[in-house]
């Protein structure tokens, strides 16, 4: 994918919304390919710039419009492993999650590394071959989440209308066909997973705060023993300074008196 100064990808740069497909031999030549070969077929997702999160929540949830949530989270796993994703970024990673979590923003190659990594699944993306690339090799024994990539700029869900995969990686075995598909559970999945994400936000805010707390001791008990050290040293030298004074005044100390006045400096210096 082609990198444009201020951007991670041309995509983003140039934007090009396709309204029909140009080469309408080539896409119905395709669709024939992939169902022949691969028993798939091509689930076309609304051209608005969230194409790539529509097709995954497709594919993972069994609907389209949770776009949103899939492009949310995303940017927040991808936040959460700073360190890793950060080194794919030609911008300041900071500014471009902010970009990533706008309506309609392009998702490209981070973001497909990001959802494989969250979901746990590997992605398979098919352009015009029946090749596909792989993105994210996992142990795993969830099946694939399967795109088509269009034009350069657009992506479809790829479906099995026998074996649906929906809800796969969520939490509860693998649903097969439509029929199948138990809405509550896969409501039950986004809570889980949302929940989670609460739950890491908690965590971190969390060690914050005690962080903080202990910095805020630290700092109270650095104060105390330097306040003591203070009183100590200034009640130290007020019995010398008591002395020099009643030396230069000319009058002899008697006995009595001297010995008074050292019963006094001892109580003052060790109180």
């Amino acid at each position: 994918m082609v990198k444009m100064r201020g951007y991670n990808s041309a995509d983003e740069q140039n934007p090009c919304f396709v309204s029909s497909y140009d080469d309408f031999e080539r896409e119905r030549q395709f669709e024939i390919d992939i169902r022949l070969s691969k028993g798939l077929e091509v689930k076309r997702m609304l051209e608005d710039g969230n194409c790539l999160f529509r097709a995954v929540t497709d594919q993972v949830y069994g609907d389209s419009e949770m776009y949103d949530l899939a492009r949310q989270m995303c940017v927040d796993y991808m936040e959460k492993e700073r360190d890793h994703f950060s080194q794919f970024i030609t911008e300041g990673f900071t500014s471009y999650c902010k970009r990533k979590r706008r309506d309609k923003v392009y998702g490209n190659n981070v973001e497909i590394q990001a959802l494989s990594e969250m979901y746990n699944r590997p992605i398979l993306i098919y352009t015009y071959s029946t090749e596909p690339i792989n993105i994210g090799s996992y142990n795993t024994d969830t099946p694939p989440i399967q795109l088509s990539y269009h034009h350069g700029n657009h992506y479809n869900s790829l479906v099995n209308p026998r074996r649906s995969t929906i809800g796969a990686g969520l939490g509860f075995s693998c649903l097969q066909g439509e029929a199948g598909v138990d809405r509550d559970q896969v409501k039950a999945a986004i809570k889980a997973q949302q929940d989670q994400q609460i739950d890491y936000a908690l965590l971190a805010e969390g060690q914050f705060y005690s962080d903080l707390e202990v910095t805020e001791k630290e700092i109270e008990r650095m104060v105390m023993e330097a306040s003591r050290a203070e009183y100590l040293a200034d009640n130290k030298f007020k019995p010398q300074l008591g002395l020099k004074g009643s030396s230069t005044s000319g009058a002899e100390p008697s006995s009595s008196s001297t010995s008074k006045y050292s019963d006094f400096a001892q109580g003052v210096v060790f109180q």
